[in-house]
């Protein structure tokens, strides 16, 4: 009897849907645990404010009733606060943090060869400091850079007319 080649492509087409669904469920779950610190200030999700000041009703009676429809709309609310709104706000942070780092000290007058010579250096430097610094921003709660997107103030992504309701 002929065992079958156990290729990677063969252990691919063996797996059932609900190993990626786990899969799937375990990186989002990890994302959010992870995101947890840097997603702690209000103004790092917005759609979870804005979620928390349409829909969620003050009385007791009329929440409890609203609580099959919360809880879910809630939970996509963070997930895409986690997974989309807050790595795009923090790209502008971490450009400028990389930028900054690497170009200290160039363009002096006088230091032309010294500045050419670095060049090559600050080249290879910038998508290292990107690629540190962006997932740091991603899952700690970095000051941001001044003259960055982050100082804004925290009604930034609110519309008009969007007051808490009493």
């Amino acid at each position: 009897m002929k065992l079958p080649a156990l290729s990677p492509a063969f252990a691919l087409r063996r797996r059932r849907p609900c190993c990626l669904i786990l899969a799937v469920a375990m990186i989002l779950a990890g994302t959010l645990i992870l995101n947890g610190c840097s997603l702690a200030r209000p103004e790092k999700r917005p759609i979870s404010l804005r979620v928390a000041s349409t829909i969620v009703p003050k009385e007791p009676g009329k929440r409890l009733m609203m609580t099959p429809i919360l809880i879910p709309v809630g939970l996509m609310a963070i997930i895409g606060d986690a997974l989309i709104v807050h790595p795009i706000s923090e790209i502008d942070d971490s450009w400028r943090h990389a930028t900054r780092y690497c170009s200290a000290g160039y363009g002096r007058p006088g230091h032309y060869v010294s500045d050419a010579a670095s060049m090559p250096l600050r080249a290879v430097g910038l998508p290292l400091v990107l690629l540190v610094n962006y997932p740091a921003r991603l899952l700690a709660d970095l000051p941001p850079v001044p003259g960055s997107q982050s100082e804004r103030p925290p009604d930034f992504f609110s519309w008009r007319g969007d007051e808490r309701r009493e």
